[in-house]
């Protein structure tokens, strides 16, 4: 577990490198918006979650690619942008910006451990807008598609692989048969953890939000959001679930 002292020293490079990832794409007209426990950490502390050691956005499908790109050519000399193209085991469907003055250790997901760039790293998700009653298949798919990659790059058993990846492909032909009889529903903002999603209304017009002395964009309608994630977000956790993403950090100076 880390220290408290540990945590904010994390947390004030995090924050180095997003405002870094928001120059650059407020540079070129990409949209974003910060989510999960960084937009929490937004409205309940004006900035990181105590406990907190990493950074949420999500990069609008149109524009992702251009983002990406825009990263790797811009970002300093201390960040990269990791995915398969710089990564020989990477698995995860969406890239990482990689800080590569530390290097982390995480028990909470050991498949982080195989890559050859261990810094800690802000998660730039891609939300994509889906038919609402098409949500479920989308996230069969990302979650086979995730399994598939895992599975080529021999990070996962065979026999955890069928298992895991039988019984999403059986949702997914019932999802499919379902939507046969129904009719195609207003559109949203899929994201990849389940059940997760964004009305339009609820994400814009985007606003800003004051986060550590800075200010990051995210949804217009932060409670919709906060609600459908954590429920009654305004109430501290237990103790004992105040958790970091890291269990050891070096910093590489």
């Amino acid at each position: 577990m880390l220290d408290e002292t540990t945590i904010k020293k994390i947390q004030r490079r995090l924050l180095e490198m997003a405002v870094n990832v928001h120059e650059i794409l407020e540079e070129n007209n990409i949209s974003y918006i910060i989510t999960y426990g960084t937009l929490l950490g937004a409205v309940r502390h004006k900035g990181f979650i105590p406990w907190d050691d990493d950074f949420d956005i999500y990069i609008f499908d149109d524009q992702y690619d251009k983002a990406i790109e825009c990263l790797r050519i811009s970002l300093p000399a201390r960040m990269v942008v990791q995915d398969e193209i710089n990564e020989p085991q990477y698995f995860h469907s969406w890239a990482h910006v990689k800080d590569l003055s530390s290097i982390v250790h995480c028990d909470l997901f050991p498949g982080d451990n195989t890559y050859t760039l261990k810094g800690f790293s802000i998660d730039l998700y891609r939300t994509k807008r889906v038919p609402a009653n098409e949500l479920h298949i989308f996230k069969y798919r990302e979650n086979i598609r995730y399994y598939n990659k895992k599975h080529k790059l021999n990070l996962i058993s065979n026999k955890e692989y069928i298992r895991i990846v039988y019984r999403l492909r059986f949702k997914l032909f019932i999802e499919r048969t379902r939507n046969i009889f129904r009719k195609r529903e207003r559109e949203l903002w899929a994201l990849l953890l389940p059940g997760r999603f964004m009305l339009d209304e609820e994400v814009f017009p985007l606003k800003k939000y004051p986060f550590e002395n800075h200010e990051f964009w995210g949804p217009y309608d932060y409670n919709a959001f906060l609600e459908r994630c954590y429920g009654d977000y305004l109430i501290l956790p237990k103790k004992s679930e105040r958790k970091p993403h890291y269990t050891q950090c070096t910093f590489i100076e």
